[in-house]
């Protein structure tokens, strides 16, 4: 297969999807447009590598998610939108600082930094089962119980925060 036609058929079939991944995480839809095509434009670049990768349509993925990562290091602010609690639309702008403070009354700072690495930093539960010297399946029980402390302790502006992470309401 010609490779242009290739990139051709994996931007057809993935772009929306892309969007919508992104589209939970970022509330800006330029943002979300700057992000997935900054993610085309490197497939295009790597077009022959993506070809031949086994997991073209997940290579696509983590490099979206890791030019979000990029501009959300530079941005220092996380941007929710789009969860809806009783019918009601919140767009929420939280500052990270802010939340790790808020964070602070329901969990340890080893939970915090936990989370934070799982979530914000991005890392797989390999990398953390690694610095942490623990498994892998350790690694995402901790993660699961922590994302449940906050469920049971938190306030209605965090809430919205855990939605977005979890995906409900998008």
């Amino acid at each position: 297969m010609n490779l242009d036609k290739y990139f051709e058929k994996i931007y057809k079939e993935n772009y929306c999807d892309l969007c919508m991944y992104i589209y939970r995480m970022v509330s800006d839809d330029n943002l979300v447009e700057d992000i997935v095509q900054e993610t085309f434009y490197e497939a295009y670049r790597k077009r022959k590598l993506l070809y031949q990768h086994p997991k073209p349509v997940g290579w696509l993925y983590i490099t979206a998610r890791y030019k979000m990562l990029k501009l959300s290091k530079k941005n220092k602010d996380i941007i929710i939108r789009n969860c809806e609690i009783e019918g009601q639309e919140e767009d929420v702008n939280f500052n990270y600082i802010d939340l790790e403070k808020s964070l602070e009354k329901y969990l340890t700072e080893k939970e915090i930094t936990m989370l934070k690495d799982y979530i914000i930093n991005g890392y797989t539960a390999k990398e953390m089962s690694l610095k942490l010297g623990i498994s892998e399946g350790a690694v995402k029980t901790r993660v699961f119980r922590i994302k449940e402390k906050i469920k049971k302790n938190i306030k209605l502006d965090m809430i919205l925060f855990i939605c977005i992470i979890w995906g409900i309401g998008s």
